[in-house]
C-alpha cells in the first residue's frame, strides 16, 4: 500500500569494550614516530586560511585569536597544557617575497649566528640572503576535551620569546625542599597552565600572542605521561616536524 508505513529498522549496536580490548592496538602496529605527526598549537591570525570561507583549510566557528591544533582542528579559547621538554633551534628560512621555505634548522650553539648580519627588521641574514629566526619550541601534554591528553608542540618566535622566557623562568621558580634542607628544581611536568591569547600591536600591525598563567599540580596520571613523553624527546624518539612554508608554525605575523 502506498500509505503503510516503513518499519523501523533497529539501530546498529555499539561494540562492546570487551572486543575493543580483544583487537587493542591492531591495524596500527607498524607505524613509528615517523609515521605520526606532533600537532602544533598555532593561534589564528587574520590571514589564518582556518578563517576563510573559500579556503580549504577553512575551520567553522574558527576565530581570530583562538588557539587551534593543527592536526585534529579543535578550537579553543583557552585549554590547560603541561610543560614536558623545550628546544631550542635556529631554524633558516628562505624569505617570503623570494617564494619562502623551511631550509634546516640548527643548533643554537653551533656558531652560525657569526656568519650573520642583521636587516631593517632585525633578522639574522646568512651570506646566503636565507635569515634564522631563534624558535622555542615547549613540546606539550594538551588536555583536549575531546582525546584527552596529547601530545603537541607550542612554537615561539620573534615576538612571542619573551613569552617563552616567562614561561621558563615560571617552571624554574616551582621548587621543593627535601629534608636535608637542600631545595631542588621540580620537573616542568609537575604542573599543568592554563594557556590562552590576549592582543598586541607594535609598529608593524597588531595581532594574537600567547597568554600563560593559572598554574595547578598535576595529577598523577598527567604526571607519569609527561615523564614519558620527556623522554622521548629528549632521547631523540619524538622529534617535531617543522612546516614547508615560513609563518605555518609562526604564532604572529610580525
Amino acid at each position: 500500500m502506498a500509505n503503510q508505513v516503513a518499519k523501523k529498522e533497529d539501530a546498529p549496536l555499539a561494540v562492546s569494550n570487551e572486543q575493543l580490548l580483544e583487537f587493542a592496538g591492531q591495524g596500527v602496529e607498524g607505524l613509528g614516530t615517523e609515521d605520526l605527526a606532533i600537532p602544533f598549537v598555532n593561534i589564528l591570525q587574520a590571514p589564518s586560511p582556518q578563517l576563510k570561507k573559500r579556503e580549504g583549510q577553512y575551520i567553522e566557528d574558527a576565530e581570530e585569536g583562538m588557539l587551534f591544533n593543527t592536526v585534529t582542528n579543535e578550537l579553543f579559547s583557552e585549554v590547560e597544557v603541561i610543560p614536558c621538554a623545550y628546544k631550542r633551534l635556529l631554524i633558516e628560512w628562505v624569505p617570503r617575497e623570494q617564494q619562502g621555505g623551511f631550509v634546516t634548522a640548527h643548533d643554537p650553539e653551533s656558531g652560525i649566528l657569526k656568519g650573520t648580519t642583521k636587516n631593517e627588521r632585525g633578522q639574522d641574514i646568512l651570506p646566503n640572503g636565507n635569515y634564522l629566526a631563534n624558535t622555542a619550541q615547549h613540546y606539550i601534554l594538551l588536555l583536549s576535551p575531546l582525546y584527552g591528553l596529547t601530545q603537541a608542540l607550542v612554537s615561539m618566535t620573534s615576538t612571542q620569546l619573551k613569552k617563552s622566557r616567562r614561561w621558563n623562568t615560571q617552571m624554574v621558580s616551582q621548587t621543593i625542599k627535601l629534608d636535608n634542607g637542600s631545595i631542588k628544581p621540580l620537573p616542568s611536568f609537575s604542573s599543568a597552565y592554563t594557556l590562552t591569547t590576549c592582543p598586541e600591536t607594535n609598529q608593524h600591525g597588531t595581532w594574537f600572542g600567547y597568554e600563560i598563567g593559572g598554574r595547578r599540580e598535576a595529577t598523577s596520571e598527567e604526571f607519569q605521561m609527561g615523564a614519558a613523553f620527556y623522554q622521548a624527546v629528549m632521547t631523540g624518539d619524538i622529534k617535531a616536524t617543522v612546516p614547508e612554508q615560513e609563518g605555518a608554525s609562526e604564532e604572529v605575523p610580525f
